[in-house]
């Protein structure tokens, strides 16, 4: 975002690989902690919020009505059910649902890519985190998704320019 990488629009391809390999272990670890601690939490779940399906023409507006139903329901107003299509459309913007449509991704430049060894311990952890919530019926599905399309979707990538640098200096 403009406001915090005065960037608009997707990461240069090795700047993203740089974040990736420095922050990416990390970041995976606090996906499936801040689910963990919500759910064990003393509030109750009303809902997952899965940002993929926003994006998807098909399921876009389905989740937003979720969402309306689910704020009416907490006492919050909210925009007439007839109108969430427009609001869905204006809110993503066509180029995003356009890429989303064509790509499986919200943007068009290049699709992210993880290393083999990336690929294969978060494979290793979603696998073990589905096991701990495996009594939340919704959850285990939007992880079976995840899983699915990392075995069949992940982009074999390489590390970062840097980190190649660096192993070559090495030896």
């Amino acid at each position: 975002s403009m406001l915090y990488r005065q960037l608009e629009g997707q990461n240069p391809i090795e700047e993203w690989r740089k974040v990736r390999d420095k922050w990416g272990y990390g970041m995976m670890e606090e996906f499936t902690k801040s689910i963990s601690d919500w759910n064990s939490s003393k509030f109750d779940v009303g809902m997952y919020l899965v940002h993929e399906d926003l994006l998807d023409f098909d399921k876009g507006v389905e989740t937003m009505k979720k969402l309306r139903s689910f704020l009416v329901e907490a006492g919050f107003q909210v925009v007439p059910e007839e109108e969430l299509s427009c609001v869905w459309y204006l809110s993503i913007g066509k180029e995003t649902i356009d890429n989303f449509y064509k790509f499986g991704y919200e943007y068009s430049d290049y699709f992210p890519g993880y290393t083999e060894e990336q690929k294969t311990i978060f494979l290793e952890d979603m696998k073990e985190f589905r096991e701990k919530v495996d009594t939340d019926s919704e959850l285990v599905g939007i992880i079976d998704r995840y899983i699915s399309d990392m075995e069949t979707k992940t982009v074999i990538d390489v590390p970062a320019a840097a980190a190649v640098k660096e192993e070559e200096n090495a030896e």
